[in-house]
């Protein structure tokens, strides 16, 4: 049996995934409801963002596990990509709530 340490989502290369994809998705989402984009992406931003986002971090460890000599890809470099995506999600929503409050 495969012991899991969660741990390691921990370590200073983890979190700087995470911070990156954080930024990387806030400002997608930020750029997604810009006008003059297709409605679609308009209307679904954070959605659309959150598919780029797995392609993007899915893409890079594939890429890194084929393509690049001396490397592998990490399924825990994923997800701290992942998390990175839900940490920008949450500050999408920190950003929706504090706005309206500063216009009181």
């Amino acid at each position: 049996m495969v012991r899991i340490n969660y741990l390691d989502l921990l370590r200073p290369d983890k979190i700087v995934h995470a911070v990156v994809f954080a930024i990387f998705f806030f400002l997608l989402v930020k750029g997604f409801r810009k006008k003059g984009n297709p409605p679609t992406i308009i209307r679904f931003p954070i959605l659309i963002a959150f598919l780029v986002g797995v392609a993007v971090a899915a893409g890079t460890e594939v890429l890194q596990e084929l393509a690049i000599p001396n490397r592998i890809g990490s399924v825990w470099d994923f997800t701290a990509n992942m998390v990175g995506c839900f940490v920008g999600w949450i500050g999408i929503r920190a950003v929706k709530y504090i706005r309206p409050m500063e216009h009181r």
